[in-house]
């Protein structure tokens, strides 16, 4: 569905509608290319445009005022909601009538960039340039000096219809039309349609709010009733429901709230305990049964853990090994003395002596390293 419709009024021949809602830009809901192929096809004597728009592009915008100002049509512009940024450069196009409580904001045009210094004061001036082209439409619209519009650009004005109608972006106050508007999930929600508040510096203090409860409509008890009289009492529920307050109205409701808590947080902890137990077992290691069990089953160590501790023990088997062996080496010193090793008892010749005593080597040496084998 677009955001942006033309049509003509109903009973009405001779006015045309025009919807604006949404972003403004060639990427987005509105943009300049297929409102000018339709606004070309218009022949009524009267065009009202209906915004309700948290601005987008500027570039876009002018082009859609441009093209409005051509239009042979009268322009009577609508705000429905709200026409911030670059939807208010739309708005210049004509007369421009407000509710009671709609919002105008007018601000400098801001871009994103990257690069060197020259990038930046390139982009600088750019933003410059722009900003003179939404003076000149304010200007025309307004009668306000360039300096006047500048303080008000450079502050982030958020303007009401009375604000507006005093400074002369708009020309008249609409009654009987309220406009429905509140804070969202950090979303800006104006009669519906969802703004993003991040481009904005500041929310009107009377939008930043969530509305408060509608009063409640409850029968007055019939011993309080006067003959004939069968008018409901109205009663306002401003107080918000909390745990205490539901406790005391509601106890068995209540109940079932606190039943339904503590399944939802067992059903919750089997399953982190479930994830911890299959990540230790994921990431144990042979030889190292009794910390796992541990881990599991007394402790509650995490799996992050307990890799600490098994590699503190993998360093202390390793350092018990390398100990374990030279203790065994020691135990051979004086095999050899001076590279020439002893001439054992019996012994025919000094080879079969240097061959028997390195066979006794060997054989000590082999012991050592299956006992330590064993032991890691």
């Amino acid at each position: 569905m677009k955001f942006w419709e033309i049509k003509a009024a109903a009973n009405d021949n001779d006015v045309s509608e025009l919807l604006i809602y949404g972003e403004i830009g060639e990427w987005a809901d509105v943009s300049s290319a297929d409102f000018a192929r339709e606004l070309k096809a218009i022949t009524s004597k009267v065009i009202r445009v209906k915004i309700n728009s948290g601005g987008g592009s500027v570039f876009t915008a002018q082009a859609i005022l441009s093209g409005l100002k051509r239009h042979s049509a009268e322009i009577e512009i609508y705000i429905d909601g709200l026409a911030a940024s670059a939807a208010s450069v739309i708005a210049m196009a004509g007369k421009v009538i407000m509710p009671s409580n709609a919002m105008m904001m007018i601000h400098n045009p801001g871009t994103f960039t990257g690069g060197e210094s020259k990038d930046f004061r390139k982009a600088a001036d750019m933003l410059d340039k722009i900003r003179d082209t939404m003076m000149a439409a304010y200007s025309e619209k307004t009668g306000l000096d360039n300096e006047r519009i500048i303080d008000i650009m450079d502050a982030e004005t958020w303007l009401t219809a009375d604000d507006a109608v005093e400074l002369g972006f708009a020309d008249e106050v609409e009654q009987g039309l309220k406009i429905a508007a509140c804070l969202q999930d950090g979303q800006l929600v104006v009669n519906n349609q969802s703004f993003d508040v991040s481009k904005f510096n500041k929310i009107p203090s009377a939008w930043a709010k969530v509305p408060e409860p509608k009063p409640k409509q409850t029968e007055q008890p019939e011993s309080s009733q006067s003959a004939g009289s069968q008018k409901p009492k109205i009663e306002k529920e401003n107080d918000p429901m909390n745990l205490e307050k539901l406790k005391a109205d509601h106890p068995e409701l209540y109940a079932q709230v606190i039943e339904l808590g503590k399944a939802e947080g067992e059903a919750e902890g089997v399953k982190a305990e479930r994830s911890r137990i299959q990540s230790i077992e994921a990431m144990a290691m042979p030889g190292h049964d009794e910390i796992v069990a541990k881990a599991k089953f007394e402790t509650g160590m995490t799996a992050e853990a307990l890799a600490v501790e098994i590699v503190k023990a993998e360093k202390a088997t390793k350092a018990n090994f390398l100990n374990n062996r030279q203790s065994d080496a020691s135990q051979l010193n004086g095999a050899a003395d001076n590279g020439v090793l002893p001439t054992p008892a019996g012994a025919d010749s000094k080879a079969e002596a240097e061959k028997e005593a390195l066979e006794r080597v060997t054989a000590a040496a082999k012991k050592g390293f299956n006992a330590n084998r064993r032991k890691v």
